[in-house]
């Protein structure tokens, strides 16, 4: 049996969202469903600004997996990397966080 009635549907499950936040809510949620990027995000939180091999210091992996999960968080507008020589350093979107909390708090 499904939670909604075929007249309720576009509103009981989509939460009343526009296309652009649902796709901002999964592409964020599954960013967010790995331990390791978890993790890369604390870092982030304490140390703004911090670059790669911050991350391979405190992180037991190797750079170029760190360097595929901040890929990941990039590409989920999570993170952001402003180029500075040949480092580049990573901070958190306030942006989207702001967003996604928003887009959570519509569907609990």
């Amino acid at each position: 049996m499904s939670c909604c009635n075929a007249n309720l549907e576009k509103t009981c499950c989509q939460f009343g969202m526009e296309v652009n936040e649902k796709d901002l809510l999964l592409n964020v949620s599954k960013a967010l469903s790995n331990e390791v990027r978890l993790q890369i995000l604390e870092f982030m939180s304490m140390n703004p600004g911090c670059i790669t091999g911050n991350l391979v210091d405190y992180l037991p992996l190797a750079q170029s997996t760190i360097s595929q999960h901040l890929k990941v968080l990039k590409e989920a507008k999570i993170i952001r990397g402003q180029i500075e020589g040949p480092s580049t350093r990573y901070c958190i979107n306030d942006d989207t966080i702001k967003q996604y909390k928003n887009l959570i708090t519509k569907i609990v």
